[in-house]
């Protein structure tokens, strides 16, 4: 396939919930991340761009967006590479990232096991509803070379205490799927180097 490509809606993804720690958000339609001290959300996101985009190539450009229904103005929301990649849909919460399998630090929160904030993004909050994108380039150069063209995303508010939530559409919006989350890749395929004939 041709560059761009956009890959909606996400493969997987969900929200971790500090409030309700043993609780999965796998099959809702809100992703949200919260900074509340009593009720802390983090959100993880997946897109398995592997058919799109092939090995070998130079990302040039790859931008993550989410579409905000609920917004919280002057927030900074992170984006972290998720280092667990085997993290599953359905079971992972804010205790666990799979059936029986904790996290380094409840919440995804150890950088050593659980993200990496290397080559991590901000993306300031929006003032109404809309999409908001965070780059990610290196971040998705990084899981095409290392983990077979799969990206996983963490993102929380990385600001102070704040009264309300930012909320996002999930994979399973399905009254508009084009609110659905999206991966935007931009890349360069590189030449073949084809040697001189020398004739004598």
């Amino acid at each position: 396939m041709a560059s761009p490509q956009t890959i909606q809606p996400s493969t997987i993804d969900t929200y971790l919930r500090s409030a309700a720690p043993d609780s999965a958000y796998g099959s809702s339609q809100a992703l949200n991340v919260s900074p509340l001290d009593t009720d802390l959300k983090h959100l993880l996101v997946s897109f398995d761009f592997s058919a799109s985009v092939p090995s070998g190539v130079t990302i040039t450009l790859a931008t993550l967006s989410l579409y905000a229904n609920t917004v919280t103005a002057g927030r900074t929301i992170g984006c972290s590479r998720l280092r667990r990649t085997d993290w599953v849909e359905t079971e992972a919460n804010w205790n666990l990232y799979k059936a029986a399998t904790n996290w380094g630090t409840a919440g995804a929160l150890n950088t050593s096991t659980d993200h990496d904030t290397t080559d991590g993004a901000d993306s300031a909050s929006l003032s109404e509803a809309g999409w908001q994108a965070w780059t990610v380039t290196a971040q998705a150069q990084y899981a095409r070379d290392t983990v077979a063209g799969i990206a996983h995303f963490f993102l929380r508010d990385t600001g102070a205490t704040a009264t309300a939530p930012q909320a996002y559409r999930s994979r399973e919006y399905t009254v508009i799927t084009a609110n659905c989350p999206k991966l935007y890749i931009e890349y360069t395929v590189p030449s073949t180097f084809i040697p001189k004939c020398v004739f004598f």
